[in-house]
């Protein structure tokens, strides 16, 4: 049922929909070849941001060269992790009742819906069932040789996911609780060698111990921690209401019945988040504590993670049938549910079965995610080859076009952006038409997209090329001149630095002869106003401004100096120009308490 199930959502998910996935895939073809660089990087850079676990795994069937056998090797793993799942859950209720429990946890939309993708969680989800059921033989049965596989395959779990840290961790805890110390040495020792071989690895291509570290420190430099705290709160939200919806009773596609009595839908909820809390007491007391734990650690970091995401909580599908099955369930003999115990399970088979099948039909429908299939068309029949492209998603554009690409530089200055782009040899840059919602607390560290859309409004630089209507997508091209920008930005990063040793003449000439290189290089009339308005001329800092306006009529910061440099004049348009401002900042998210002053 699960196997069939996952079929026929096959092509709800395109390759290339998540970018991870297509990354994946482009580095495990890579591995074949024995680099691990991606081949839509012009750069040429080692990957260091995607751990070599799962890639690995994929090099088995990626030699194909078609994405379809990637897509069946995490069926096959979605397969083995219902299996693995059977042979754990039947040994808490029995034969018969553990089927009707299998039933419910393996017809989780989430799970399935992801069972086919080349993303990480399937092959993840079976490894860490396989770790598991090892770990319950060892209990049972202790010897040193599976001692020794729970050790590696809880230190591979490592390069697989960062949650595989948390799997180690859980068993390690568990190991020590219970004064097994040897097998928690062996698992510690199998982490330290497979993460730390990893981390000095990757500290040694970008200088950085991790990239999901940097994130974090991203998200510490533009974000108050109120703003951290709220996230989490926000997030522990989420996840309960995926847990109760889509998870333990998926009565999330018919909450807006339910809403219509009072308090129901809220009732119902606390009671099942309420009883798979009351589970996970009962299991934390039973000998599968290192379930609990390995739950504990996993819900605590994906609340405290920047980003939610409902496939997170998929590795956990399992485990939160489980735990709610416990508190209702004895496990000291095989269970007969009795007649309330069937009907409810039934209910919840039912109710997971009727939004697969939701689903379902949506893939056939062609309803799901779709990628910009007209936009891909277009780029192979009127690109060259050589082209590099800038865009969110570049490896998915890689997969389709076989034209290389960067992402967005994580920049606000329109200087550093247009810089980056000049060094890569971009030749166009493709940005969505549609108006992104501004982050509710946080910065978005994996989408630059908005200020990029401000970026290509500038008229020396950008020129639009195509628009897609239907894949509301515009393609620009890159129409400055690569040489006289880099010798311009020397000009100009020169004067940056001499007004900062206070050099003032210094500093003006060299910011001149940058916009005589290149007009548009609106930080410079910037930075010259900013240096007029410090000597008190405050009439020429205007006008400088106002120059910079010109050559770029889009450009915030210098709406909201211009705005500051009127008000000290007195000019009762400076209220319009910082409305201006602040219309653009909330239009492309501009930081603009980040970018220069």
């Amino acid at each position: 049922m699960s196997a069939a199930a996952s079929l026929l959502q096959w092509n709800y998910f395109p390759v290339g929909i998540f970018h991870d996935d297509a990354i994946y895939w482009l580095v495990s073809r890579a591995l074949l070849g024995g680099s691990y660089v991606l081949p839509s990087d012009p750069s040429g850079v080692p990957l260091v941001n995607y751990l070599p676990g799962y890639p690995l795994f994929l090099s088995l069937f990626s030699w194909t060269g078609d994405p379809l056998f990637g897509r069946l090797a995490s069926w096959f793993c979605t397969a083995g992790s219902v299996g693995l799942a059977w042979v754990l859950i039947k040994r808490h209720f029995g034969a018969a009742a553990g089927l009707w429990v299998l039933a419910w946890a393996v017809l989780q939309p989430i799970p399935l819906r992801y069972g086919t993708t080349l993303m990480s969680e399937p092959f993840y989800i079976f490894l860490s069932l396989m770790v598991f059921w090892i770990y319950e033989q060892v209990r049972e049965s202790p010897a040193m040789r599976k001692d020794w596989l729970l050790a590696f395959l809880a230190g591979f779990s490592c390069w697989v996911r960062p949650m595989g840290v948390l799997l180690a961790a859980a068993l390690i805890a568990d190991a020590l609780l219970r004064r097994r110390f040897r097998r928690g040495a062996l698992v510690f020792a199998a982490v330290l060698i497979f993460q730390g071989g990893l981390s000095l690895w990757t500290f040694s291509r970008s200088q950085e111990a991790s990239s999901f570290l940097g994130q974090w420190r991203f998200a510490l430099q533009h974000a108050p921690a109120s703003a951290l705290a709220g996230t989490a709160w926000d997030n522990l939200a989420y996840y309960g209401d995926v847990l109760a919806y889509l998870v333990l009773f998926p009565f999330g596609k018919w909450s807006s019945v339910l809403q219509r009595i009072p308090m129901m839908e809220t009732v119902l909820k606390a009671g099942i988040l309420g009883a798979a809390l009351w589970g996970w007491v009962v299991t934390w007391k039973s000998p599968r504590r290192a379930w609990s734990l390995y739950f504990l650690f996993y819900l605590m970091l994906i609340v405290f993670w920047l980003r939610p995401d409902h496939r997170y909580i998929a590795p956990l599908a399992p485990f939160a049938v489980l735990f709610f099955c416990s508190a209702f369930f004895l496990e000291s003999r095989p269970v007969s549910f009795g007649r309330w115990g069937k009907g409810f399970v039934l209910a919840a088979v039912v109710l997971c079965s009727a939004v697969n099948f939701r689903g379902m039909a949506a893939s056939f429908n062609g309803d799901g995610p779709r990628l910009p299939e007209e936009v891909y068309r277009w780029v192979r029949a009127h690109t060259a080859p050589e082209a590099v492209i800038a865009g969110n998603m570049a490896s998915t554009l890689f997969l389709y076009t076989h034209r290389r690409g960067i992402d967005f530089s994580r920049t606000y200055d329109p200087e550093e952006f247009l810089r980056d782009l000049v060094e890569k040899g971009v030749s166009y840059v493709l940005v969505s038409d549609v108006v992104p919602a501004p982050p509710s607390r946080l910065p978005d560290v994996n989408d630059w997209s908005p200020f990029a859309s401000l970026m290509v409004t500038h008229p020396g630089w950008f020129r639009t090329v195509k628009r897609f209507p239907d894949d509301q997508m515009t393609l620009h091209s890159v129409t400055v001149d690569p040489r006289r920008f880099r010798e311009a930005h020397t000009f100009y990063q020169e004067g940056a630095r001499a007004e900062a040793k206070g050099e003032i003449g210094q500093a003006e000439t060299l910011l001149k002869a940058a916009l005589a290189l290149e007009p548009g290089l609106v930080g410079a009339y910037d930075r010259l106003a900013h240096l007029a308005a410090s000597a008190g001329d405050f009439d020429e800092a205007e006008k400088r401004l106002t120059r910079a306006l010109a050559a770029w009529p889009s450009f915030p910061l210098a709406y909201e100096h211009r705005a500051l440099v009127r008000a000290r004049l007195g000019d009762s348009r400076a209220s319009g120009d910082s409305a201006e401002a602040e219309r653009l900042a909330r239009r492309y998210q501009f930081k603009r308490q980040n970018a220069r002053k």
